[in-house]
């Protein structure tokens, strides 16, 4: 663990900002290429949905709509994030869509961070429980039989320490945290695609930002977040019914499986 947490002789924080600032670089290199073989080049670097954004976003500005545009199929919020690259700034759209994939990552860290701090809670207390039986037993051999309660004023639970069952800022797992973010940061293909102007990172930002809601209990955020995300695209509505599922913590499951047979 300590051999991966300081990997390269950097402290894990350090080595975190690296990895990030890296894939950052990465997708301000890819713009940059990008811009380069578009004017230099015949086949062009930018998605041809890009260029769907940007004319679709022009109709807006002259008061239409943006479905005015031949084959646009998207949501109008996407163009409307596109308004940038008519006022100065063509590329706008591609440095925006690269942020969400930044943000992407920071909230698959999020999550498994909250998943790991929930899953040492529960350990620690399994080990208090555990403590608790066994000083409750010692005290019952001590008296000759079981007792009523359990004196453990000898030696508190408060006092027993649970090193090694939770995790300090300096503990950081790396393994647990920063190798499923880089499957996300370096992927060739995750990078690319927003780097060429394509805007699918934005649903999957709403549809971990959703995940996020729906564990914070936070049910009318989180009903928003996966309209929006629908509303983008359409296939993150496969994921409604495992929301529904673990919103109610098994109880639809186990009455279905309480119906008779047929």
């Amino acid at each position: 663990m300590k051999g991966w947490n300081y990997l390269l002789g950097l402290h894990p924080q350090q080595l975190r900002r690296a990895l990030f600032g890296a894939a950052l670089l990465l997708r301000l290199l890819l713009l940059g290429y990008g811009e380069w073989q578009d004017s230099h080049l015949a086949v062009k670097f930018t998605d041809i949905d890009y260029k769907v954004y940007t004319d679709a976003a022009g109709h807006i500005l002259k008061g239409g709509s943006p479905y005015e545009r031949h084959t646009y199929r998207y949501s109008p919020l996407v163009a409307y994030m596109c308004l940038p690259n008519l006022l100065g700034c063509p590329f706008f759209g591609k440095l925006l869509f690269c942020c969400v994939d930044m943000a992407v990552a920071l909230l698959i860290e999020q999550g498994l961070w909250r998943i790991y701090l929930q899953r040492q809670k529960q350990q620690q207390q399994r080990q208090q429980q555990q403590i608790g039986k066994s000083f409750y037993w010692r005290q019952s051999e001590r008296t000759g039989g079981p007792t009523d309660g359990c004196n453990t004023s000898a030696a508190p639970l408060s006092s027993i320490s649970t090193k090694g069952n939770t995790c300090s800022n300096d503990e950081y797992p790396l393994h647990t945290f920063l190798l499923p973010c880089c499957c996300w940061l370096f992927h060739p293909v995750v990078a690319t695609v927003s780097a060429r102007g394509n805007a699918d990172s934005v649903p999957c930002l709403l549809v971990l930002l959703t995940l996020a809601a729906v564990r914070a209990q936070r049910l009318l955020l989180s009903a928003v977040l996966y309209g929006l995300a629908v509303h983008l695209k359409v296939y993150p509505v496969i994921y409604g019914v495992p929301i529904l599922l673990y919103m109610q913590q098994g109880l639809l499951v186990r009455q279905l499986l309480r119906l008779p047979p047929f």
